[in-house]
């Protein structure tokens, strides 16, 4: 379901001036709290580190012609789970509503206004089992988009997607994640499964050799907030340590991670072409 977005924000900036008048009587002097202002410190972050924003390379010149990006925002409440998505692009802009823990409404912001879109869902006892039910107007040739997707977690980690999306005016197709893990904890191999309507199906398996060594801020106590970030990196909520080498398409492929001092990933770039594909940004 493609959901666009035309945004114009105007940031108004107003100048103050201050004026200081002296006075008159040259020998006097500012009194010592003016002159020596008492010092605060600072009031310290006690929020979890977590992704507020993130850059993320969305076309290159090999295939499109222009190298793009687009800044996705992160909104949470105070309970640490993201309630808001919005792309600068307007490629994705959703607001999330909890009841009990769980997310049981959807708002899409379209060109034609906010729709709520989640029509059904399901989870189980243990929480491992996500599934949700979609439906958004097609616009542009009548009818209504139908759209399904199922995230199955094992050892708190996801383990298997599946997505199934049945345009109003074409024929269905699905989608379907398989990661695979080893003792560790860290993905070793990930298929692709695609379909479109009744043709055969078309699995695509990437394997996994190299891994980041430091925190990975895609995993979460809440897997709502880990299916949420696979729109920034689709492998690294599947494995305890980001992936960052392997084979695709039968090709190699390798990624470096700069971190910061805490050892957080800030940016990652392609080896092959020097590309930044990925940079995040944190609330502290």
């Amino acid at each position: 379901m493609k959901i666009t977005l035309k945004q114009s924000i105007i940031i108004s900036f107003v100048a103050l001036s201050v004026l200081i008048g002296c006075s008159k009587n040259s020998g006097t002097q500012e009194p010592p709290d003016q002159q020596n202002p008492p010092e605060f410190p600072a009031t310290p972050n006690n929020d979890p580190k977590r992704i507020i924003a993130a850059v993320l390379l969305i076309s290159e010149p090999i295939c499109c012609g222009i190298t793009s990006y687009d800044t996705i925002n992160f909104s949470y409440d105070n309970e640490d789970r993201i309630i808001s998505q919005v792309s600068d692009h307007g490629r994705t802009i959703v607001d999330y509503h909890y009841t009990n823990d769980i997310i049981t409404a959807m708002d899409y912001q379209t060109s034609h206004g906010k729709a709520s879109v989640l029509d059904s869902y399901y989870y189980s006892a243990a929480g491992d089992t996500i599934i949700w039910n979609f439906h958004t107007p097609n616009y542009e040739f009548g009818g209504m988009d139908t759209a399904s997707k199922t995230y199955i977690f094992r050892k708190g980690l996801l383990s298997e997607t599946f997505i199934k999306v049945h345009p109003a005016q074409s024929l269905p197709f699905t989608v379907q994640f398989l990661n695979e893990i080893d003792t560790l904890g860290n993905m070793i191999k990930t298929t692709s499964i695609n379909q479109n309507g009744a043709d055969s199906p078309q699995p695509i398996s990437s394997t996994v050799d190299k891994w980041d060594d430091k925190f990975n801020p895609f995993l979460s106590d809440s897997k709502f907030n880990m299916i949420c970030l696979t729109v920034l990196h689709s492998t690294a909520t599947g494995s305890v340590h980001i992936p960052t080498g392997g084979k695709i398409f039968g090709y190699y492929s390798e990624a470096s991670i700069t971190h910061d001092e805490e050892g957080y990933p800030v940016k990652f770039t392609r080896l092959s072409n020097s590309e930044t594909f990925l940079t995040l940004i944190y609330n502290k």
